[in-house]
């Protein structure tokens, strides 16, 4: 039985897969896109029981992903988001932080992106 569905949002797909196996393996079922379109697409058709997002996307920003989760009749309104990031100063508008509820700065260990994603979907504050 899966545990959840994350989405990540990442531009790094070769990460992105390390990630999704992981996350496989302990019980998540995992989506993946690169692309920010794509994300606030996948967004609006599915209610995901988090987010792992890198707001800094290959000449792309990750703010409309967040304020997607940030819009109170949208699907996945206060869903929780964990940003990975090789940068903590991504410079995010203020609206934007809402559902961000651990942060893991990239290179990371994938016990402790799982933990961040656990205590997000729990409604702990786990960074």
């Amino acid at each position: 039985m899966a545990r959840g569905t994350v989405l990540i949002v990442d531009s790094d797909s070769e990460l992105a897969q390390i990630v999704s196996s992981f996350l496989n393996f302990h019980g998540f079922r995992v989506h993946y896109t690169g692309r920010v379109r794509e994300a606030v697409g996948k967004l609006s058709l599915q209610r995901y029981s988090a987010v792992l997002l890198d707001p800094n996307l290959d000449g792309e920003r990750g703010d409309s992903v967040l304020l997607a989760a940030v819009d109170p009749t949208g699907l996945n309104s206060g869903t929780p988001f964990v940003v990975m990031s090789e940068s903590l100063d991504y410079g995010l508008p203020v609206e934007a932080i809402g559902p961000i509820r651990s942060i893991v700065q990239k290179p990371f260990d994938l016990e402790d992106a799982l933990a961040a994603l656990q205590g997000a979907i729990s409604g702990g504050q786990a960074s």
